[in-house]
């Protein structure tokens, strides 16, 4: 993406306010994913909010 913002004119300041939009999504999408996992958790195996909110957390350390 680097040398497509930069070679539509955008240059280098435009390249890394990118780079920072799309890693923002990429953070919210993950943060929406372990929501939406912790309460099917919940709801498929009655497991609380809180702890599924946990195990999701430290997957992601693994």
């Amino acid at each position: 993406m680097d040398l497509l913002t930069r070679g539509a004119g955008f240059g280098y300041l435009g390249s890394t306010l990118t780079s920072l939009i799309y890693a923002s999504f990429t953070f919210n999408f993950f943060a929406l994913e372990g929501s939406i996992m912790a309460q099917a958790l919940e709801l498929g195996l009655h497991i609380p909010l809180p702890v599924g909110y946990r195990a999701k957390v430290t997957d992601a350390h693994l």
